[in-house]
C-alpha cells in the first residue's frame, strides 16, 4: 500500500509553526489524557507508547501484600510508563486505496475512509 499524504491536525498556531519548519510535540499523556478523558476516538491516542495484551492464562501478584489473582483468558492494556514524558508528532497516512483519481488526474481523499486505514490508524 501506497502512503499518498501525510496529514497533520492540530491548533492553527502548531500547524503555521509546522509550516515554518518548528515541531509542537505533545507526550504520550497528554495524548492519554485526551481520549480517556473526552471520549472522542481519534482526538488522543490512547495507545500511544502502550499496547493491548492478550494473554491464555493470567496470573497478577502485588509486589506489596503478595496477594495473587489467577484471571485465566484475558485482554488489557499496557502502558510503558517512563515513555509518558517522551515528545511526540503524529501525523495521519492517507493511502492510495483511500483516493480516488479525478477527470483532471489529481487525487482526491475519500470522505469515508476505508475501514482497513482506520484500524492502522488506530494501533
Amino acid at each position: 500500500m501506497n502512503i499518498k499524504f501525510l496529514l497533520k491536525f492540530g491548533q492553527r498556531i502548531h500547524l503555521e509553526d509546522f509550516v515554518n519548519g518548528f515541531l509542537y510535540c505533545s507526550n504520550a499523556e497528554q495524548l492519554w489524557k485526551i481520549e480517556d478523558e473526552q471520549s472522542i476516538k481519534g482526538q488522543g491516542d490512547t495507545l500511544e507508547a502502550s499496547a493491548i495484551m492478550y494473554a491464555q492464562n493470567m496470573t497478577l501478584q502485588s509486589k506489596t501484600t503478595n496477594i495473587t489473582v489467577q484471571l485465566g483468558q484475558s485482554k488489557g492494556k499496557v502502558r510503558f510508563e517512563p515513555a509518558k514524558k517522551i515528545p511526540v508528532f503524529c501525523m495521519f497516512a492517507v493511502y492510495e486505496e483511500d483516493c480516488i483519481y479525478q477527470n483532471n488526474g489529481k487525487l482526491k481523499i475519500k470522505e469515508t475512509l476505508n475501514k482497513s486505514t482506520v484500524e492502522k490508524a488506530n494501533r
